[in-house]
C-alpha cells in the first residue's frame, strides 16, 4: 500500500492508538517491512518469516 500511496506511511502512527497489539507492530515496523520485502515475491504468496515475527510479537517476545 505504502509503494501505491506513499503520503499514507506519514498516518501509520495514528495505528498506534487503536490497540496495544498495534502499537507494538507500529513499534517494530521497520524490521517487518524489511523481513516483508525479503518475501514478497514467494512464489507460493506467503511470508512465513514475516508471519513468524508477527506472531512472536504478539506473544510479547521482542528479541
Amino acid at each position: 500500500m505504502f509503494d501505491m500511496v506513499p503520503v499514507a506511511r506519514a498516518y501509520l502512527s495514528l495505528m498506534r492508538d487503536v490497540s496495544d497489539d498495534w502499537k507494538t507492530i507500529i513499534d517494530h515496523w521497520s524490521e517487518l517491512e524489511k523481513q516483508y520485502r525479503k518475501e514478497e515475491h514467494n512464489p507460493s504468496g506467503c511470508a512465513p518469516k514475516t508471519y513468524r515475527m508477527l506472531k512472536r510479537l504478539k506473544e510479547g517476545n521482542y528479541a
